[in-house]
């Protein structure tokens, strides 16, 4: 088995289909079941007619090879000839998707005198006789299209006369559009391994078992594929496996009873079945795509099971597909989860989130949300976003000439630069809303500086799902944060206090008062604004002088706006604090609160920062941390946010995992920008944006794929694979980004799927060693982190934006996974 290699085929083997000669079909032939009756519809749709086959003198048909789309009309007299270009495009479709057939089909129509030995026997024995039913030794007969498991007969090839008895016996229950299928019977590869059932059990290579894979996929609400459960059920060979009188159990244990129990080599298996799964729902979402109402189509499929068989072709384990299932796909996944409850609604989450998600967007049609603070070229999507979804946003921003300003409902142009200024902002935007726009559902913004401002806005407007001003402020204040947090009470046997997780902050509003600060934090420290955002002004010193030095900087340059420093201004105050050094690793905790209850959580991790300027270098998610450390970041940075008045809205929380546990970093009362949005809708199928926009218009975000809801990282991972990036900054990647990895290739090689990218500024531009500025995010998606690590750094290396010796140094926190 060590040299094996996994190959999945979705072949219908080898079959022969007796066909009603009232059937019109018109199917894909990527599966024995054909897609059951959704595909035949959609293919039917995308054709809009129904071509013929040319009829042979005795009205057969042979279709020899690679198969393809098989049309028969219901006239059977006709000789129109079918569009072989049409059927060879389709055909090619189905191999860009990875599916493949290795088949002879043969098609026999009932003629109208009707079946009998005499009409089946000529074709049974040419069929059976056929090169390519050379090593089967069994076949199966059933309905086609049936899900009756009492269809289903197999004999031996060489029993020809139990094979016509079984014909005969399903010929009175063909209805319209039903066949009879012949078809070669493929048994699970043997055993590699001797192995028993019980102590006193007898040898499991003796017995003449097999089993069937049935692998879920699931709809996404960004209308992807994905696999979500693959279950077996074990039976014994001498008769079709019933799936309601066995017990089902997970694909790892199978296998190692069937002697495979290397880790790697099982990950194989499954990934195949899961690429091959995926990839043929997502063939049918594409083509339910092209449909229109006049194709009488009103429905799209969500959810189907595929039935594979593990047999060994040249000694290789290849997965075949037996069958598609739409009605009852879910049965077996049921049985599956009453016997093991952790694994519970696991089969169904992806299409409860699909659901769940859709109501979100039907309950936002028609919203008036006010949006504090349109923000920069890095929220520029979020405008036609909102506006594709029904939401009318009325948008209030300091430039008069802002981007999103013909993408919104109704624009309001009012100067909100200065945050010390709020309450006047405040007053005036609120009088500006009614008297200009009425009555409003929600308020939120999306900017740092403006979440105060947002506040008090929704307060004057009696709208309650914005957090109220007071635990705003203390939010956006780093010093008011910890004070908060360190001033609440003691122990209890059921919470940990918040205080546990803060750490002790001096306000620096003066150069003079560095002396006094540098004696209760003792350098080296971190020196950050207490209002600041995205890293700015925030610096490691080591001396006493490099912290003065950085006093000066911050509070007469950077605060001022001269020199082009124009990232921060007056917006709230000029002052720093001090704080110690945190040691560890940090990592992101996005929230969802609704009316004080946590809804969701998603974690996410960072690479070594870069000093003195605490620049990112690397990102990944889902997290790699274990899961007791995971849940440790969510239980504190859910701590901070409730202690700090957080009520409703999503909010992002930098942690750092210290040797002691979670240490709180900062709280931003808004969603999480730059890359995590995009991140947690890609990982996650979760989009933040739309949690924000319900949460804040009173409607109750429901969230399946999260920590919160029993949905781990770890599954995440296998779902939808390992995210991990690099951060591109001009001062470090500016020669690159310049020749070699320019943003119109970086945006070249996103839009063809090789890699992730996500532009944070429409300019490269550098503050050299005073300032980063981060540009952008590189990333890259793989099953494993392993894998993901590798592509990265191939990517990374070939377009000149680092070395293999940096690579190491920057993904050095997730080498251990």
């Amino acid at each position: 088995m060590s040299q094996q290699d996994v190959q999945a085929l979705t072949s219908p083997g080898v079959c022969l289909i007796i066909l009603s000669r009232w059937t019109t079909v018109v199917d894909v032939i990527p599966a024995r079941e054909v897609l059951q009756w959704r595909l035949r519809q959609c293919i039917r749709a995308a054709v809009n007619r129904e071509d013929l086959i040319e009829q042979d003198l005795d009205g057969e048909n042979d279709l020899i090879g690679d198969g393809g789309i098989i049309r028969v009309g219901q006239d059977l007299n006709m000789e129109d000839e079918p569009d072989l270009e049409e059927m060879n495009g389709m055909t090619k479709n189905l191999r860009s998707q990875g599916i493949t057939s290795l088949s002879t089909i043969t098609i026999i129509p009932i003629l109208t005198d009707g079946i009998g030995v005499d009409f089946i026997q000529p074709h049974l024995q040419r069929f059976l006789g056929s090169d390519a039913m050379e090593g089967h030794e069994k076949v199966q007969v059933r309905l086609y299209h049936s899900l009756e498991p009492r269809s289903v007969a197999v004999h031996s090839t060489c029993d020809i006369n139990a094979i016509i008895t079984s014909i005969l016996e399903l010929a009175p229950l063909l209805q319209f559009g039903d066949g009879i299928l012949v078809e070669a019977f493929h048994t699970t590869f043997s055993p590699l391994t001797t192995s028993t059932v019980g102590k006193h059990g007898r040898q499991f290579e003796d017995q003449n078992f097999v089993f069937r894979v049935r692998a879920v996929v699931s709809r996404t609400l960004q209308d992807e594929a994905l696999m979500t459960q693959s279950v077996c059920i074990i039976s014994d060979n001498f008769g079709p496996v019933d799936d309601t009188a066995t017990i089902p159990m997970s694909l790892e244990l199978t296998l190692r009873k069937w002697g495979i129990y290397d880790a790697t080599q099982q990950h194989d298996i499954r990934y195949a079945i899961k690429r091959h799964s995926e990839n043929l729902l997502q063939m049918l979402i594409q083509q339910e795509k092209t449909m229109t109402a006049e194709a009488d189509v009103g429905t799209q499929t969500e959810v189907i099971g595929i039935d594979y068989v593990l047999t060994q072709v040249n000694d290789v384990i290849t997965p075949v597909v037996l069958e598609v299932k739409v009605q009852g796909c879910l049965r077996l996944s049921c049985m599956y989860e009453a016997l093991n409850p952790e694994v519970k609604g696991q089969a169904a989450r992806e299409m409860l989130q699909t659901m769940t998600g859709r109501a979100h967007v039907a309950q936002l049609r028609g919203k008036m949300v006010l949006v504090v603070g349109a923000a920069g070229y890095s929220k520029r999507h979020l405008w036609k976003e909102a506006a594709a979804v029904g939401v009318k946003v009325v948008l209030v921003d300091s430039n008069p000439n802002h981007m999103a300003k013909k993408l919104v409902e109704k624009f309001l142009h009012h100067d909100i630069t200065d945050h010390t200024r709020d309450i006047e902002h405040a007053e005036v935007i609120i009088a500006r809303v009614k008297s200009e726009v009425g009555q409003v559902d929600g308020c939120l913004t999306f900017w740092e500086d403006c979440v105060p401002l947002a506040s008090l806005v929704a307060e004057g407007l009696n709208l309650p799902h914005t957090p109220p001003c007071t635990a705003a402020m203390a939010a956006k204040s780093k010093v008011s944060t910890m004070k908060v947090l360190m001033a609440e009470g003691g122990y209890s046997s059921q919470r940990i206090p918040a205080r546990v997780y803060a750490s002790h902050v001096v306000r620096i509003s003066h150069p003079d008062d560095l002396e006094q600060a540098i004696k209760e934090v003792p350098l080296p420290a971190v020196l950050k604004m207490e209002h600041g955002a995205g890293s700015v002004g925030i610096r490691h010193v080591k001396t006493y002088h490099e912290a003065l030095e950085h006093v000066h900087f911050v509070q007469e340059t950077l605060c001022s706006g001269e020199h082009g420093y124009t990232l921060t201004g007056p917006r709230h105050s000029n002052i720093l604090l001090l704080m110690k050094t945190l040691r560890g690793t940090e990592h992101n905790v996005d929230l969802v609160f609704f009316e004080g209850q946590p809804m969701a959580a998603f974690v996410s991790d960072r690479g070594p920062a870069r000093l003195p300027l605490f620049s990112q270098t690397a990102c990944a998610m889902p997290s790699l941390l274990s899961q007791e450390q995971q849940q440790q970041l969510v239980t504190a940075a859910i701590t901070c946010c409730q202690a700090l008045g957080l009520h409703t809205g999503v909010f992002n929380v930098d942690m750092m995992m210290s040797p002691q546990g979670p240490r709180l970093i900062e709280v931003n009362a808004r969603m999480g920008g730059r890359y995590l949005r995009d991140w947690i809708r890609l990982i996650f199928r979760v989009d933040m944006v739309h949690l924000a926009l319900a949460a804040a218009c009173g409607i109750r975000p429901v969230v399946n794929n999260s920590m919160l809801s029993g949905y781990p990282s770890a599954a995440a991972r296998e779902d939808r694979g390992q995210l991990i990036g690099i951060s591109l900054y001009s001062s470090h990647h500016g020669t690159a980004l310049a020749t070699t990895a320019t943003p119109e290739l970086l945006r070249h090689l996103h839009e063809r799927g090789d890699i992730i990218f996500t532009q944070m500024y429409e300019d490269a531009e550098s503050r050299g060693n005073v300032m980063e500025k981060l540009f952008a995010n590189l990333a890259v998606r793989a099953p494993t982190i392993k894998e993901a690590r590798a592509k990265l750094t191939r990517i990374c290396v070939s377009l000149g934006l680092e070395t293999e010796e940096s690579m190491v140094e920057i993904l050095q926190n997730f080498e251990q996974y």
